[in-house]
């Protein structure tokens, strides 16, 4: 999933001559399962809400299928609980350390009222549209990567070049069980929070295309 930051045009207050600019995401996103797993919509899942200005990316374990779990519908279901409750908090709520943690908690508790097995890393995240802060709550090998135009030389000339500004994540490609939601305790999450500009691209993957742009 990959979003660009814009920012809307500049509001004037009628009772002093203040230019307040307020960061949105734009979002685009797309998913393509890998053909031996297309019939079951693949093991991956996304969100973007624009009113919360949150986002979401899972890869559910594959390995979960040799206990009879569907890997995708674990992964979906758990952004599917994050994002209903980023939503139902409300954009102002991103002002708050601790609201991803909580979607991710809010999660843990609706899949013990209601279990449907398997295990996911994930990464989710949150604009603060006022202060242009942007946070991002990880687990596993899923990961964002913040991007923003620099200018580089070539031989044919000088152009405006994706520079990498920050990454999520920590490579881990066979992680173990305790980097899983939902069995990995708390000391696992990684946390990162950054202020962000206009016209910034953050992308946000699975595993194998995190690894290939980093």
């Amino acid at each position: 999933m990959r979003g660009r930051l814009r920012p809307p045009r500049p509001i004037v207050r009628a009772a002093a001559p203040l230019l307040v600019r307020r960061l949105h995401i734009t979002f685009g996103a797309a998913m393509e399962p890998h053909p031996a797993k297309a019939k079951s919509g693949g093991e991956d899942g996304f969100f973007a809400c624009d009113a919360s200005g949150s986002f979401g990316v899972a890869d559910g374990v594959g390995g979960s299928k040799r206990a009879g779990s569907d890997p995708g519908l674990f992964s979906r279901q758990l952004l599917r609980y994050c994002s209903e409750h980023l939503k139902s908090q409300g954009a102002s709520a991103s002002t708050r350390d601790e609201n991803l943690r909580d979607a991710v908690a809010a999660a843990s508790s609706s899949f013990a009222a209601a279990p449907i097995g398997g295990s996911s890393t994930f990464i989710i995240g949150q604009l603060e549209r006022e202060s242009g802060s942007l946070r991002l709550l990880n687990l596993g090998d899923s990961g964002a990567i913040l991007f923003r135009p620099a200018r580089r030389k070539f031989d044919s000339g000088t152009f405006l070049w994706p520079r990498i500004v920050m990454r999520s994540h920590e490579v881990s490609p066979r992680a173990p069980a305790s980097r899983y939601f939902p069995d990995a305790p708390a000391s696992r999450y990684l946390r990162a929070r950054c202020r962000i500009r206009p016209e910034t691209a953050l992308t946000c993957d699975v595993c194998a295309v995190i690894d290939a742009i980093a």
